[in-house]
């Protein structure tokens, strides 16, 4: 018992920073218990002692920082006024009883009516078997565990859902189990070997797990979230190394670095969560000028945060081309109350369970030199991949040999200057431009003047390539500028 709690507190702390309060009570039942055994076993004394320090010391030294962090943003004076002022709280009858049910059987009638029964069950027997507060302990903690999170959860205007009080998740199945097992203590009166209930509840336990589990099985016959399918269809259809920008900072670097494409990047600009963070990044202001400057970029949106900051709709007039992404395995969770985001049926649509994908051709970027009111643009061609750099700088890795393409929208042939701003890394590098040599110092940012580029009407290719020997430099660049020559008239 003692090494299965122990692996078991292990996994609650790691879950999830939420899961500290709750870690905390744990550690106060755990340290109490040794407490009490310590008076009829003084051998445990010196043992409830040092558990007993190293968790709390483990645990306090936490929350001495949470208390900081409120205190630094007014957050104890502001507390009670703060729950006060965004009354009424989710916490009953709705939004309670669909937390509750959630976890095990979703939303429902039938479902709902079926955990009211087992747990009123469960309860009932408790009473009548009434032999030790100790059976209180775990129901305790999950109610006030579950008070805490969601009066939390108001404060910041968060939605009451499971996913955020997933660490309460093993001490309501726990809960839920000793419910399963109460009714066979009906049985104590008959004289039967003490592991027959365990047993027989073990298995009744494994049973039911299989036949609730089993119809869901059937029901989710189809893919999971669509990040594999975004991957797919950008790799088809964007043009190599393009970079892919996404609404959600993490969702780059957690769901599509899972889901990774080999095609193209996909990235995001500055940090835009917890939510209170995103209008302090300027997260829109910065992804505009990165468009602005990356026309080869595309954009996944998953709407997350219009909720909450209004609708983005830059992109969509940006953007010439839309693909959308329906997530049909959170839909079917939806209809039984199981979705992930959304605290169930009640909280998730259709249009939020739906991604989509923007990004222009290279046939869009006349009409793109048409709203600038020029006609040439500069665009990452071969040869570039995306890098994030510190201070969340996005630049293009030049490989060994990479071309800049210009698109040129004139009648007639004309002399093109492109400007080149970046960064030599790691080292000088020597770098040559149409069979023209340049010496680039290490760690200075610069404007590369490339001029004299006689272009024809269409795309037109400028090449690049790190000089021999370069050494282990490398050349980052932050944007391109195209500008058209004065033509010269003559007298």
């Amino acid at each position: 018992v003692v090494v299965l709690l122990s692996f078991g507190f292990l996994l609650l702390v790691h879950s999830t920073i939420a899961a500290w309060p709750f870690a905390g009570m744990a550690a106060l039942v755990v340290t109490g218990g040794i407490a009490l055994q310590a008076r009829h076993d003084r051998r445990f004394i010196w043992v409830g002692l040092c558990v007993s320090a190293i968790l709390l010391v483990i645990w306090g030294a936490d929350a001495l920082q949470f208390i900081k962090r409120m205190i630094s943003n007014d957050g104890i004076a502001a507390f009670p006024q703060a729950v006060y002022n965004k009354a009424p709280l989710p916490l009953f009858p709705m939004n309670g009883v669909r937390f509750v049910t959630n976890f095990a059987w979703g939303l429902g009638i039938f479902r709902l009516g079926f955990a009211v029964l087992v747990l009123g069950l469960a309860a009932c027997l408790s009473i009548r078997f009434h032999r030790s507060a100790k059976q209180w302990v775990i129901p305790a903690m999950v109610l006030f565990g579950f008070i805490i999170t969601a009066v939390f959860a108001h404060i910041k205007e968060n939605p009451l859902q499971p996913r955020f009080v997933i660490m309460l998740l093993p001490a309501y199945v726990l809960l839920l189990v000793t419910g399963l097992r109460a009714p066979l203590r009906l049985f104590d009166r008959f004289r039967v070997p003490s592991w027959v209930p365990g047993s027989v509840s073990a298995g009744l336990t494994v049973v039911a797990c299989m036949l609730y589990v089993q119809p869901i099985m059937w029901v989710l016959d189809s893919k999971g979230p669509p990040f594999k399918s975004v991957a797919h269809f950008a790799d088809a259809h964007l043009t190599p190394g393009a970079p892919v920008l996404c609404d959600r900072y993490f969702t780059a670097w957690n769901e599509f670095r899972w889901n990774a494409s080999t095609n193209v990047a996909f990235m995001s600009t500055v940090p835009n969560e917890p939510p209170d963070y995103y209008p302090k990044s300027q997260f829109r202001e910065r992804s505009e000028q990165y468009f602005a400057q990356n026309l080869d970029a595309a954009f996944f949106e998953s709407r997350m945060f219009w909720d909450r900051f209004g609708a983005w709709t830059w992109p969509h007039a940006h953007f010439a081309h839309k693909r959308e992404f329906v997530d049909e395995a959170g839909w079917r969770l939806r209809d039984i109350g199981l979705s992930y985001r959304g605290g169930g049926s009640l909280g998730v649509s259709l249009e939020k369970l739906t991604t989509r994908l923007y990004y222009n051709t290279t046939e869009d970027f006349e009409r793109i030199a048409k709203q600038r009111k020029t006609n040439v643009l500069a665009v990452f061609g071969s040869g570039w991949s995306y890098f994030k750099a510190q201070k969340h700088l996005d630049l293009r890795l030049m490989r060994e040999a990479a071309n800049i393409d210009l698109y040129y929208f004139g009648t007639d042939p004309t002399t093109v200057q492109v400007l080149v701003k970046g960064v030599a890394s790691g080292g000088d590098i020597r770098l040559t431009v149409n069979n023209r040599l340049a010496t680039l110092p290490n760690g200075k940012f610069l404007e590369l003047p490339i001029g004299g580029i006689k272009v024809l009407p269409g795309k037109n290719v400028v090449s690049l390539k790190l000089a021999k020997p370069n050494g282990n430099g490398s050349f980052l660049v932050a944007s391109l500028t195209a500008t058209e020559a004065p033509k010269v008239t003559k007298p």
